[in-house]
């Protein structure tokens, strides 16, 4: 079986569930599979079947059944799979956090950026005006962010790299029955990519002996909504990366202008965030009220500001009432008002504006 992984219906296989919302690999439920030198992670249903299918590979080659020179198709053997997508979204949030400090050097003064607040504000501003994904949920869902990091595909060649048509190779015939006949579908515009089908049998055979007896059983068993980490993700990195920038500029030199003309240069520490106390000082409704803004402008919502400033006011008396779990009815009450996917598209900027305040 041949999909097209540019087709919308599976850009998003693996990264959203059957309520249609981000989830995210449970890593403690994935398998590690070496590959150059490297550990990957995969689901571990696409690990049984990518299991049985190098063994029927191995078990052709002993008895003749395929040819083993002047091939393309063997040794077959993963080169791709199990990106970690927690740690390419770190990557991504650390490159641009790098980009917002260099592109600030060269536009503004450096010397005014102090304060937790004030840094975390004008990067806030940076990732709007770039329009790029800000949060783990959106980055998920974005271009960046491939199908290896679902488990649930391999790589075992780049057709692109190979000169000749790979239809014509005297293995490919065995190559592509043995391929579905073990549980997967290929990449047509890439056929060493394959994807585990969890519409075949086989696959929905080992479910069932695992007691996963439906899609929504499947995701629910292997992977996490990706909105229950948003929040502390992004928060913690931004953190990181703000204390890594207090350790390399521990000092700020910001100049003041007098009233003569002539100017005054005071001396600022720089204060790291320790992470104990970040949720002290900055608590979880500080977190939401920015997370209700960029999960606003990332699902192009067309909200005025009026409405913006409205769902904030609520929001905050729905955080500070339930004082109990106050922060999942407010994470709720978010999730409630961004919806499910797919998300409207829109090429109107946003309409409302927000600054994070303590």
């Amino acid at each position: 079986m041949f999909i097209e992984l540019s087709q919308p219906k599976y850009t998003t296989f693996g990264k959203i569930n059957g309520q249609n919302m981000p989830i995210a690999p449970s890593i403690d439920k994935f398998v590690s599979i070496s590959i150059r030198s490297s550990n990957n992670l995969l689901n571990p249903i696409t690990k049984v079947f990518l299991d049985k299918l190098l063994l029927d590979f191995n078990k052709a080659a002993t008895t003749g059944r395929i040819v083993k020179q002047d091939t393309s198709l063997y040794p077959i053997l993963p080169i791709e799979a199990g990106s970690n997508v927690y740690v390419n979204y770190e990557n991504y949030i650390n490159s641009l956090f790098d980009e917002f400090i260099k592109q600030y050097k060269t536009t503004k003064d450096i010397e005014q950026l102090i304060t937790f607040e004030n840094i975390n504000y004008e990067f806030t501003q940076f990732l709007i005006r770039i329009s790029l994904p800000q949060t783990f949920s959106a980055y998920i869902l974005s271009r960046y962010n491939s199908i290896q990091s679902t488990g649930l595909s391999v790589k075992l060649f780049d057709e692109r790299q190979i000169t000749k048509d790979i239809r014509t190779d005297a293995n490919y015939n065995f190559y592509v029955n043995t391929v579905v006949n073990n549980g997967f579908m290929f990449d047509s515009n890439n056929k060493g990519t394959i994807i585990l089908n969890l519409g075949h049998e086989a696959v929905i055979r080992e479910l069932n002996n695992r007691g996963i007896t439906s899609l929504s059983g499947f995701y629910s068993n292997f992977y996490l909504p990706s909105s229950t980490i948003d929040i502390f993700f992004l928060s913690a990195l931004i953190t990181k990366k703000y204390n890594n920038f207090c350790a390399s500029n521990p000092f700020a030199h910001p100049r003041k202008q007098c009233v003569n003309t002539s100017f005054t240069q005071d001396i600022i520490a720089r204060n790291i965030i320790d992470f104990k106390r970040l949720y002290s000082k900055y608590d979880l409704l500080y977190w939401l009220k920015i997370y209700l803004y960029f999960r606003g402008v990332e699902t192009y919502k067309n909200w005025t500001q009026t409405d913006f400033d409205y769902y904030v006011r609520n929001l905050t008396n729905i955080y500070n009432v339930n004082v109990d779990n106050s922060y999942e009815i407010g994470l709720q009450y978010v999730m409630n008002l961004i919806g499910k996917y797919p998300y409207p598209q829109s090429i109107e900027p946003v309409k409302f504006y927000y600054e994070p305040r303590v």
